[in-house]
């Protein structure tokens, strides 16, 4: 079913773009604390499957770092290799994305999750 403005409810719908090539680029320059020549592969490739969207970019990075296709060096610094990076597959919908990352918690923490989720939304 699709929400739209109805007699009861007002709404505006407001289009969103991902990032462009680009920002992702300095934001992943910023992130890493290193030149955007540097970053741009990896800018790139993460733009390629997250079609910069923000939130498949942050969930993507953070995917990167779990899986260590991105890792950091006290020694040499940030590394990555953008080939193995290009092979990981992405979820297509935020709740495959999210599910995948809860699929990675302990047994306990995945049983307490589902116990609280029927409380709301918030608990204290």
């Amino acid at each position: 079913k699709q929400f739209g403005a109805s007699d009861f409810v007002q709404s505006t719908q407001i289009a969103l773009r991902g990032f462009e090539v680009e920002s992702l680029n300095e934001m992943v320059s910023e992130a890493l604390c290193l030149p955007r020549r540097k970053t741009r592969s990896l800018a790139e490739v993460v733009h390629q499957k997250t079609l910069g969207i923000p939130l498949f970019v942050v969930e993507f990075l953070d995917a990167l770092l779990t899986e260590k296709l991105l890792v950091h060096n006290s020694a040499t610094g940030w590394g990555w290799d953008v080939d193995s990076i290009d092979l990981k597959k992405i979820s297509s919908g935020v709740a495959a994305l999210l599910a995948c990352k809860l699929d990675q918690l302990p047994d306990e923490v995945l049983s307490a999750v589902k116990i609280l989720s029927v409380l709301g939304s918030h608990v204290d």
